[in-house]
């Protein structure tokens, strides 16, 4: 009886977190938005274009750093659920 009431509330907690295949995409589009923003900056560099590449930078710098991060959340509320109920016990 405890443990199907376990169980249906692990399931109930599943939901509310994404699923591997929406992770995957999201870590595969950060990975290639990543190196499209090196390549760019690559391209204005060499052209002689230093302002835009600074812009470019920054813009760039904060978008990768705001996509991670929401991939480590959404990461941590998928997988790391597990082991924060093991070590407290709840």
């Amino acid at each position: 009886m405890i443990d199907g009431f376990r169980n249906k509330k692990i399931n109930e907690q599943k939901w509310n977190a994404p699923s591997e295949k929406y992770l995957l995409i999201h870590r595969l589009f950060t990975f290639l938005d990543e190196w499209l923003w090196y390549g760019v900056l690559l391209v204005l560099f060499f052209t002689g274009n230093y302002i835009m590449t600074g812009v470019v930078f920054i813009f760039g710098a904060v978008f990768n750093i705001v996509s991670y991060n929401n991939q480590w959340e959404m990461e941590n509320k998928r997988f790391n659920r597990f082991e924060e109920r093991r070590w407290t016990g709840k």
